[in-house]
């Protein structure tokens, strides 16, 4: 829309039709992604300990990443954080405050409530049966080959390309390997290449920690 076909060629841009824009540009999938917020102003960034800092449209192409460095920033004297709660311009936070305290009474109770319906889901007979199952099969050493999984794990083993749900699929064939009594050592090998065939992998750090 910007530029011309000439002028998109001395950019090595020479075929309009095939040119594909997300080579030249990367996606921040993890901010558009539907089960995450938009990082809070001032929120800390897990890797690299920087701020999220808001700055003015003119200066985006100035922008010094130093220039959110955690040291050249205090909260000394930003009335939201360091006013008196009374004060008049201060009662929003007041009640933000109460709402989120009220918040946290209600949902520990709606924990322990799920937390009784979880522990008498697990007295059923039902699971008992299906827990003595398993430690039978862990028991006799059955090898459970690829050909005998369900399939909903092969759905997750098929699907190379998957750009949103990697990490609860890799939740899930964890636990699948163990309870089908897979040793540790080759789980982790067949984790490994599994990641390693996704087209966009996880890092290797998050699934050793997994």
């Amino acid at each position: 829309m910007k530029f011309s076909e000439d002028e998109l060629k001395e950019h090595a841009v020479n075929d309009i039709e095939k040119f594909n824009p997300y080579d030249i540009i990367e996606i921040d999938t993890i901010l558009i992604s539907s089960r995450h917020l938009i990082r809070c102003l001032y929120s800390i960034n897990e890797k690299t300990g920087n701020l999220s800092i808001p700055i003015k449209e003119n200066y985006i192409e100035k922008l010094n990443p130093e220039d959110s460095n955690i040291n050249n920033y205090s909260y000394e004297g930003i009335p939201y954080l360091t006013e008196d709660l009374e004060r008049k311009e201060s009662k929003e936070l007041k009640k933000l405050i109460n709402n989120s305290l009220l918040w946290k009474i209600k949902n520990e109770f709606e924990v322990r409530k799920i937390s009784q319906l979880a522990e008498n889901y697990k007295n059923q007979e039902g699971i008992e049966e299906a827990k003595k199952d398993v430690e039978e099969i862990k028991k006799r050493k059955i090898e459970i080959t690829e050909d005998l999984f369900p399939p909903c794990i092969k759905n997750i083993l098929n699907n190379k390309e998957m750009d949103d749900g990697r990490k609860r699929s890799l939740f899930i064939l964890i636990n699948f390997f163990v309870n089908i009594g897979w040793e540790w050592d080759k789980i982790e090998r067949y984790i490994k290449e599994w990641n390693e065939s996704l087209q966009d992998p996880l890092r290797d750090r998050y699934v050793e920690y997994q």
